[in-house]
Parts: C-alpha cells; structure tokens; sequence
C-alpha cells in the first residue's frame, strides 16, 4: 500500500498468488477515509501524516489488530463468513458480478482482474446474465401488454 500525495490518494501493489501477476491499482480519493481510519486507529487525525509516512516506510500491513500485531493470513475468510456466512471467496463474486452487467468488456477484466485463466467462469456469468435478460424482458413485455388492457376487456377474467 502507497500514498501518493501528488494526487492524494492511496496505490496498491500486489503480488496475486492465483496467477503470479503484480496488480497496480490506484484508489480513488473517495477511499481515503476507509485508509486513514485504518492507519489512525484511535489516534488523533493530526497525526495521519505521521503515522502514513512510518507506515510506509516500515512496510506495516494495513489491517492490524489493537495489539499492534498484523491479522493471520485467514483472518479476511473468518471475517466474511462471521459477517454473512459465506469466505471472502465472495469479494470475487460480487465484483465480477458487477463487471458482468458491463457486457464483454467487463467480462474481460474480470477474467484479467481476478486471475482467470480459462472461460468455464466467464460463461457462467454469460450464462447467468442471458438469464436475467431474458426474464426482464419478459416481464416488461407482459406489463406492458397488460397495461393496454382495460378493466372491461378481462372483466370476465377477474374475480369479484
């Protein structure tokens, strides 16, 4: 994790173990305040220049504990599943459903993005969106056609 005061917002290096690939990603601004409550703790905001550049410099995780103590390497799982019963496997999930409802392209950096390297989770995703697609249309279309009926042409049709 980076701070680029040039453009005040913070980076991301990672090396992604699934693929063997660095991931440069810059945070919009907007993040800064998810960070910055990191780096504080409970420590008055004066300080967040300070404790940024020490933080940085001795390459600290940026989740730690209370005690000081960087989190185990499972704990992101534990947290997910105590949160909403599932890993962190649903990060992945959410994002790349997200990207799905951009079309190819984002079914495209998704695949780039997470590390996958054959098609089997992209048509899953085509699959799943083709579907959904295809039930909005079909809804739309029967709203549609029922908002053109009026009461008496199915009057026969409704229970009194």
């Amino acid at each position: 994790m980076f701070y680029r005061p040039h453009d005040n917002s913070y980076a991301f290096h990672y090396s992604q173990s699934k693929v063997g690939e660095v991931l440069n990603m810059r945070f919009e601004p907007g993040f800064n305040r998810f960070f910055d409550a990191l780096l504080l703790g409970d420590n008055d905001p004066r300080y967040l220049p300070q404790i940024r550049d020490q933080a940085i410099a001795q390459r600290r995780p940026i989740f730690m504990r209370y005690e000081g103590e960087p989190v185990a390497y499972g704990w992101f799982g534990r947290v997910w599943d105590e949160a909403i019963g599932s890993s962190s496997h649903l990060a992945r999930t959410l994002l790349q459903t997200f990207l799905a409802d951009l079309g190819e392209p984002g079914f495209a950096y998704g695949q780039r993005a997470l590390g996958h390297r054959g098609d089997r989770m992209i048509e899953k995703y085509r699959d799943e969106i083709a579907r959904q697609l295809s039930a909005r249309l079909a809804s739309d279309a029967f709203a549609t056609r029922a908002a053109a009926f009026a009461n008496d042409d199915i009057k026969e049709l409704l229970w009194t």
